[in-house]
């Protein structure tokens, strides 16, 4: 039985200083061990092509922590051309690991669909905010 992991996928993927970038993090308090990526796009008669990641489309682990899924845009990519988007229907990731507190392999996949790819964009920094509790007695510093 393979469980579907709570990975998070950023809603929108950046075309930014010739890469695709694509943002995941994992919304488990576990480890996911030796997750592997892939993505690839789909032409218009719904045929899949590999889309080559920058590091190979595997890492040791992910705890906790965001990740950036690059793929760099060279004359080999089919990004490469400013009609892309007469070529190109939608991209897709998809990630598989073990998740060491389920002990079973996850999964996770997302879509991205035409207007959710978008150009000369980069993602904002991410800044986690703790909600921050006073008791009558405590004002606020």
């Amino acid at each position: 039985v393979i469980a579907k992991h709570r990975f998070e996928f950023s809603k929108k993927a950046v075309l930014y200083d010739n890469e695709l970038c694509i943002r995941i993090c994992s919304a488990r308090p576990a480890t996911v061990i030796a997750p592997t990526f892939r993505l690839e796009y789909f032409d218009f008669q719904g045929r899949a092509h590999p889309l080559e990641l920058i590091n190979g489309g595997a890492i040791a682990y992910i705890h906790d922590a965001v990740l950036y899924l690059r793929h760099e845009i060279t004359r080999d990519s089919p990004f490469f051309s400013s009609d892309w988007r007469n070529h190109i229907n939608k991209v897709r990731v998809a990630l598989s690991g073990f998740d060491e507190l389920l002990a079973q392999d996850v999964v996770g996949t997302h879509v991205y669909y035409q207007p959710d790819i978008i150009e000369n964009a980069k993602y904002k920094d991410m800044i986690f905010r703790a909600k921050i509790q006073f008791s009558a007695n405590t004002p606020p510093h």
